[in-house]
């Protein structure tokens, strides 16, 4: 395999056209059930002279049909420089993959420090058990290394998802490093094992901001404009483009249908050294947002394209990535649009360990396994997010709450360390049945300086707040028949986690019988 090295700065940008514009008007009632079973998403486009476009946003707002009239902003992607070049591989695989040697973020951070662990995370899954990842992007082609299923042209009048003519091959490159088939002697290795869902959203690496967000329809099994949905929506979808400008009220709209839907969606935080709020799908909500790090002498640094601030939520290799180009050339390409497919993979990894939690418990999960910056790195200034994507600290974590939960009440006597001598104590001094009475609350998530587990009991959907610990374990009174737990984790009354449920052990001891 020749390996082509390139710095490519995925420099994406919205912009209006120079003479016309095209406005998206988003209906009232934009989506509504159908007999079909699938979800209908209505929306109209009109084309204006830009200078008309505010009048013509006013007139149509006017109406009353329509709860939004936007702007449809065009999205781009540039290749800053490419040089062909043969190179020996950083280190030697344990796979048949040829150019798995040059990946070295899959390996511990312990082995490289651009390693995520990805490798050593697999023994957490099912092999060979793929889920399926949506790719929002263009220039895509058809290669033998990476699975795909089903895909779809979002482009008005192109319906080919295959863009063999366009030679930037972005899309190919971003899932490449999602999915390529790991130990098949071809090509590279992917994060994980999974089928790609791929959605043209632009034609060579330019196109609407309302064809990404008619993909993010299409992939969660909505109908857009008469086109069906997918039939079993994904699990995770990956967008490595943006712009600066706010997220739209179809963009948003459409991400809130698929994480609805359980879907998580990972985007890319932008590449202009800005700060990520200016920029979207980045700036929208409900997403994860992925920064850039680059190698540098002795740990991982922002890389100095990569957007930053608090609306980046973690980052993850971005310089210098190995990626497939087609199925003889690769390149090292550069870009949050890198970084981005790294982490959707690992988010895959975790969805697969929990396939039905939500797309908010998956987010905190990520921030919460990522590895801190270290003390004076620059992210902690600038805001990278919780730290570096972590694939075994994630799997790990998952792993432990797919076997034992978030969290347990259970009576105080079945502890293992409430040894026998203790009950024969509690025997002989008629203790025993207030010593019945008493559970143990113990969480299955580690706190941290500062923070403190909050328990809820909710019954009918009034929430009562019980107890709290900053150990982890804490002991309660018998807990009520009727309604179900809940333990967030706090490090201030106005910053929490998602709730997670607590596992009630209704198993009475036999001595308390």
């Amino acid at each position: 395999m020749k390996l082509l090295l390139t710095t490519i700065s995925l420099l994406t940008c919205f912009s209006a056209h120079a003479e016309n514009v095209r406005l998206i008007a988003t209906p009232s009632e934009p989506v509504s059930q159908q007999s079909t079973g699938q979800h209908k998403v209505i929306y109209n486009t009109f084309s204006v002279p830009e200078e008309k476009a505010q009048e013509r946003i006013r007139e149509l707002m006017d109406t009353g049909l329509y709860r939004a009239v936007e702007i449809d902003m065009v999205t781009s992607s540039i290749t800053v420089s490419a040089t062909l070049a043969d190179s020996a591989p950083k280190y030697y695989p344990p796979f048949s993959d040829p150019a798995y040697g040059y990946q070295t973020y899959l390996m511990s951070s312990s082995e490289h420090m651009t390693g995520m662990g990805a490798t050593e995370a697999q023994s957490y899954l099912i092999p060979y058990r793929p889920m399926t990842v949506g790719v929002i992007d263009s220039e895509f082609e058809d290669i033998m290394d990476i699975p795909f299923t089903n895909g779809i042209s979002m482009v008005e009048g192109e319906d080919d998802v295959w863009e063999p003519a366009c030679a930037g091959r972005h899309g190919v490159m971003v899932y490449s490093l999602i999915a390529s088939s790991r130990n098949n002697g071809v090509g590279m290795a992917g994060m994980t094992d999974v089928d790609i869902v791929p959605v043209r959203a632009m034609t060579c690496g330019s196109g609407y901001s309302s064809h990404s967000a008619n993909g993010i329809y299409y992939l969660s099994g909505a109908e857009v404009n008469g086109v069906p949905g997918l039939e079993e929506p994904v699990s995770v979808i990956n967008m490595s483009l943006g712009g600066e400008h706010p997220c739209s009220v179809h963009t948003q709209s459409a991400i809130n249908y698929a994480t609805s839907k359980g879907i998580t969606v990972v985007v890319s935080a932008g590449n202009e050294a800005i700060d990520a709020s200016r920029v979207s799908p980045a700036n929208c909500e409900g997403v994860i947002s992925v920064g850039a790090l680059a190698e540098g002498d002795s740990r991982m640094e922002l890389s100095y394209f990569s957007n930053f601030g608090d609306t980046v939520d973690v980052s993850a290799m971005g310089s210098d990535v190995f990626a497939l180009y087609n199925d003889d050339t690769a390149y090292l390409v550069s870009g949050t649009s890198f970084s981005a497919p790294l982490t959707s993979g690992v988010v895959t990894m975790a969805r697969q360990l929990l396939p039905e939690e939500s797309p908010d418990m998956i987010k905190w999960l990520v921030k919460r396994t990522a590895t801190p910056f270290p003390d004076g790195h620059d992210c902690l200034s600038v805001g990278c997010g919780s730290g570096i994507t972590n694939a075994l600290a994630l799997t790990q974590q998952a792993d432990r709450i797919s076997q034992s939960g978030y969290g347990t009440i259970a009576p105080l006597l079945k502890n293992p360390r409430f040894c026998d001598s203790d009950k024969a104590y509690a025997l002989n001094n008629e203790a025993l049945p207030q010593i019945c009475g008493i559970y143990e609350l113990s969480l299955n998530v580690n706190l941290r300086e500062g923070e403190k587990g909050v328990v809820y009991h909710r019954v009918s959907g009034e929430i009562t707040r019980v107890s709290e610990t900053r150990s982890g374990k804490s002991r309660i009174d018998k807990p009520e028949e009727d309604g179900d737990y809940l333990f967030k984790v706090c490090d201030s009354e106005e910053n929490c986690s998602p709730a997670m449920p607590i596992n009630i052990d209704t198993d009475i001891p036999e001595i308390c019988q």
